[in-house]
Protein backbone atom coordinates (compact mmCIF):
# COMPACT_ATOMS: atom_id res chain seq x y z
CA UNK A 1 0.00 0.00 0.00
CA UNK A 2 1.42 3.38 -1.02
CA UNK A 3 1.81 5.95 1.70
CA UNK A 4 4.01 7.07 4.53
CA UNK A 5 4.53 5.24 7.80
CA UNK A 6 4.73 7.63 10.73
CA UNK A 7 5.17 7.34 14.45
CA UNK A 8 2.22 8.43 16.55
CA UNK A 9 4.23 11.32 18.02
CA UNK A 10 4.83 12.73 14.50
CA UNK A 11 1.14 13.07 13.62
CA UNK A 12 0.29 16.70 12.81
CA UNK A 13 3.84 18.03 12.97
CA UNK A 14 5.44 20.30 10.41
CA UNK A 15 7.96 18.85 7.98
CA UNK A 16 10.79 20.70 9.71
CA UNK A 17 9.85 19.07 13.03
CA UNK A 18 10.05 15.44 11.87
CA UNK A 19 12.77 12.98 11.02
CA UNK A 20 12.70 11.04 7.79
CA UNK A 21 10.10 8.28 7.73
CA UNK A 22 9.52 5.18 5.67
CA UNK A 23 7.27 5.59 2.67
CA UNK A 24 6.17 3.45 -0.26
CA UNK A 25 5.29 4.87 -3.67
CA UNK A 26 4.45 2.63 -6.63
CA UNK A 27 6.15 -0.31 -4.94
CA UNK A 28 9.38 1.55 -4.19
CA UNK A 29 10.45 1.96 -0.56
CA UNK A 30 12.49 4.95 0.59
CA UNK A 31 13.02 7.39 3.46
CA UNK A 32 11.85 11.02 3.33
CA UNK A 33 9.74 13.64 5.02
CA UNK A 34 8.49 15.27 1.80
CA UNK A 35 4.86 14.22 2.32
CA UNK A 36 4.61 15.97 5.67
CA UNK A 37 2.49 18.97 4.76
CA UNK A 38 -0.93 20.49 5.46
CA UNK A 39 -2.52 18.38 2.69
CA UNK A 40 -1.34 15.16 4.38
CA UNK A 41 -2.76 16.24 7.73
CA UNK A 42 -6.04 17.52 6.26
CA UNK A 43 -6.63 14.20 4.49
CA UNK A 44 -5.74 12.19 7.60
CA UNK A 45 -7.96 14.30 9.86
CA UNK A 46 -10.96 14.52 7.51
CA UNK A 47 -10.78 11.38 5.39
CA UNK A 48 -8.39 9.06 7.20
CA UNK A 49 -9.29 5.40 7.51
CA UNK A 50 -8.10 3.42 10.52
CA UNK A 51 -6.79 -0.03 9.72
CA UNK A 52 -5.09 -0.76 13.05
CA UNK A 53 -4.47 1.31 16.14
CA UNK A 54 -6.34 4.22 17.65
CA UNK A 55 -9.31 5.90 16.00
CA UNK A 56 -8.40 8.93 13.87
CA UNK A 57 -10.38 11.37 16.06
CA UNK A 58 -8.14 10.40 18.99
CA UNK A 59 -5.19 12.08 17.25
CA UNK A 60 -5.21 15.57 18.69
CA UNK A 61 -3.90 17.91 16.01
CA UNK A 62 -5.29 20.83 14.10
CA UNK A 63 -5.10 21.58 10.40
CA UNK A 64 -5.02 25.31 9.86
CA UNK A 65 -7.04 26.34 6.80
CA UNK A 66 -4.60 29.19 6.12
CA UNK A 67 -1.65 26.77 6.16
CA UNK A 68 -3.52 24.50 3.74
CA UNK A 69 -4.30 27.26 1.24
CA UNK A 70 -0.83 28.80 1.51
CA UNK A 71 0.76 25.40 0.89
CA UNK A 72 -1.46 24.76 -2.16
CA UNK A 73 -0.84 28.23 -3.61
CA UNK A 74 2.90 27.82 -3.08
CA UNK A 75 2.72 24.48 -4.93
CA UNK A 76 0.80 26.21 -7.73
CA UNK A 77 3.51 28.85 -7.99
CA UNK A 78 6.39 26.39 -7.94
CA UNK A 79 5.65 22.87 -9.21
CA UNK A 80 2.74 23.72 -11.52
CA UNK A 81 4.18 27.00 -12.75
CA UNK A 82 7.48 25.28 -13.68
CA UNK A 83 5.65 22.41 -15.32
CA UNK A 84 3.59 24.85 -17.39
CA UNK A 85 6.72 26.78 -18.46
CA UNK A 86 8.41 23.53 -19.51
CA UNK A 87 5.36 22.49 -21.52
CA UNK A 88 5.31 25.85 -23.31
CA UNK A 89 9.02 25.57 -24.09
CA UNK A 90 8.76 22.06 -25.54
CA UNK A 91 5.31 22.38 -27.11
CA UNK A 92 6.53 21.75 -30.66
CA UNK A 93 8.29 18.54 -29.56
CA UNK A 94 5.10 17.31 -27.94
CA UNK A 95 3.58 16.87 -31.41
CA UNK A 96 6.11 14.08 -32.02
CA UNK A 97 5.21 12.18 -28.85
CA UNK A 98 2.86 9.20 -28.82
CA UNK A 99 -0.75 9.88 -27.82
CA UNK A 100 -0.33 7.70 -24.72
CA UNK A 101 2.28 10.14 -23.35
CA UNK A 102 0.11 13.16 -24.19
CA UNK A 103 -2.90 11.53 -22.56
CA UNK A 104 -0.92 11.14 -19.35
CA UNK A 105 0.22 14.76 -19.46
CA UNK A 106 -3.27 16.14 -20.16
CA UNK A 107 -4.92 14.21 -17.35
CA UNK A 108 -2.10 14.80 -14.83
CA UNK A 109 -1.78 18.53 -15.47
CA UNK A 110 -5.41 19.53 -15.91
CA UNK A 111 -6.88 17.46 -13.08
CA UNK A 112 -3.90 18.21 -10.83
CA UNK A 113 -4.27 21.95 -11.22
CA UNK A 114 -8.05 21.74 -10.91
CA UNK A 115 -7.65 19.87 -7.64
CA UNK A 116 -5.73 22.88 -6.36
CA UNK A 117 -8.34 25.23 -7.88
CA UNK A 118 -10.96 23.36 -5.85
CA UNK A 119 -8.93 23.46 -2.62
CA UNK A 120 -8.33 27.20 -2.94
CA UNK A 121 -12.02 27.87 -3.58
CA UNK A 122 -13.57 25.42 -1.10
CA UNK A 123 -10.81 24.88 1.50
CA UNK A 124 -11.24 21.13 1.13
CA UNK A 125 -9.57 18.35 -0.82
CA UNK A 126 -11.23 15.99 -3.30
CA UNK A 127 -10.06 13.58 -5.97
CA UNK A 128 -8.70 14.80 -9.28
CA UNK A 129 -11.70 13.41 -11.16
CA UNK A 130 -14.14 15.11 -8.79
CA UNK A 131 -12.18 18.36 -9.11
CA UNK A 132 -12.57 18.14 -12.90
CA UNK A 133 -16.30 17.56 -12.61
CA UNK A 134 -16.57 20.44 -10.14
CA UNK A 135 -14.65 22.76 -12.48
CA UNK A 136 -17.21 22.32 -15.28
CA UNK A 137 -19.57 24.39 -13.11
CA UNK A 138 -17.03 27.14 -12.34
CA UNK A 139 -14.68 27.41 -15.30
CA UNK A 140 -15.56 29.20 -18.56
CA UNK A 141 -17.08 26.98 -21.24
CA UNK A 142 -13.95 27.61 -23.32
CA UNK A 143 -12.13 25.03 -21.14
CA UNK A 144 -14.83 22.37 -20.85
CA UNK A 145 -13.51 20.10 -23.61
CA UNK A 146 -9.99 19.88 -22.21
CA UNK A 147 -11.40 19.31 -18.71
CA UNK A 148 -13.75 16.58 -19.98
CA UNK A 149 -10.89 15.02 -21.93
CA UNK A 150 -8.66 14.97 -18.83
CA UNK A 151 -11.41 13.39 -16.71
CA UNK A 152 -12.18 10.86 -19.46
CA UNK A 153 -8.51 9.83 -19.68
CA UNK A 154 -8.21 9.57 -15.89
CA UNK A 155 -11.36 7.42 -15.69
CA UNK A 156 -10.29 5.33 -18.69
CA UNK A 157 -13.58 5.84 -20.54
CA UNK A 158 -11.97 6.24 -23.98
CA UNK A 159 -14.12 9.26 -24.89
CA UNK A 160 -12.11 11.94 -26.70
CA UNK A 161 -12.97 15.58 -27.28
CA UNK A 162 -10.08 16.47 -29.64
CA UNK A 163 -9.13 15.29 -33.12
CA UNK A 164 -6.07 17.50 -33.43
CA UNK A 165 -2.98 16.82 -31.34
CA UNK A 166 -1.87 20.44 -31.73
CA UNK A 167 -5.25 21.80 -30.61
CA UNK A 168 -5.22 19.50 -27.58
CA UNK A 169 -1.69 20.57 -26.58
CA UNK A 170 -2.51 24.26 -27.08
CA UNK A 171 -5.72 24.01 -25.03
CA UNK A 172 -3.96 22.11 -22.25
CA UNK A 173 -1.28 24.78 -21.89
CA UNK A 174 -3.76 27.66 -22.19
CA UNK A 175 -6.13 26.08 -19.67
CA UNK A 176 -3.25 25.53 -17.24
CA UNK A 177 -2.34 29.19 -17.67
CA UNK A 178 -5.95 30.22 -17.00
CA UNK A 179 -6.12 28.10 -13.82
CA UNK A 180 -2.77 29.43 -12.66
CA UNK A 181 -3.82 33.07 -13.13
CA UNK A 182 -7.26 32.50 -11.61
CA UNK A 183 -5.81 30.86 -8.49
CA UNK A 184 -3.30 33.67 -8.01
CA UNK A 185 -6.10 36.27 -8.13
CA UNK A 186 -8.23 34.58 -5.46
Amino acid sequence: MDGCYLLLEDIGKKQTDTKKYLYVNEGKVDWSNDAINPVTWWILKNKGIRILGPDIPSFFFEVDETDLTEYVLNNMNSYWYNRMKTMKRFKSLALLLPNKFLDQEVQWSITGMLRQFYTLREHEIISKVDAGKYAINYMPERWHNVIKEAVSIREGSGIRYYHSKKHRIDDTIQCMNYIYNYCNKM
